[in-house]
């Protein structure tokens, strides 16, 4: 064991805790219309801010959260859908499966002006640690594939619209 001053070197680098997102977004309704899952939102997930559930394939969402916060959380949930939908999550994967769901949600938040960042990047960190850079290049094809399926259920949602 060594005291910080027996050490030299460049300081390490902090990661912050995740920041829940505050305010309002109009990007909730969107999402929410344009989701092939249903959406509910519930009292409370046991500390989770959201759940995709594999048997019902439908999404729960925390009421009290912030309309922000709410938005963010549809998007990661719906790349649980999309992603992980084929069966019980091996715990061994789970790192992995919070970094493929929460990169899609900073990928799609980026496209649609929600700035994820003071929680992606804690979050992410908190599940794969130092070896992030690495996973987030063994999937990023993954990642790309959600948010391109997302955002074309937005962009199809609003031309129906605009047929109407």
């Amino acid at each position: 064991m060594f005291d910080v001053s027996q050490t030299d070197g460049k300081p390490l680098p902090s990661v912050e805790s995740p920041k829940i997102l505050t305010g309002e977004s109009h990007l909730y309704t969107k999402l929410q219309q344009a989701c092939p899952f249903p959406v509910d939102e519930v009292g409370s997930l046991g500390g989770a801010n959201g759940k995709f559930n594999l048997f019902t394939h439908q999404i729960e969402i925390v009421h009290a959260l912030p309309v922000a916060h709410k938005a963010k959380t549809l998007i990661h949930e719906w790349a649980h859908g999309l992603l992980h939908s084929n069966g019980p999550v091996d715990a061994m994967r789970k790192p992995l499966i919070e970094l493929e769901a929460e990169s899609t949600a900073f990928v799609v938040g980026q496209v649609l002006g929600l700035d994820t960042s003071e929680y992606s990047f804690g979050y992410i960190t908190g599940w794969s640690g130092k070896e992030a850079v690495n996973a987030l290049k063994a999937c990023g094809t993954r990642i790309q594939q959600a948010a391109n399926s997302i955002l074309m259920a937005l962009e199809e949602t609003q031309d129906l619209r605009k047929a109407i």
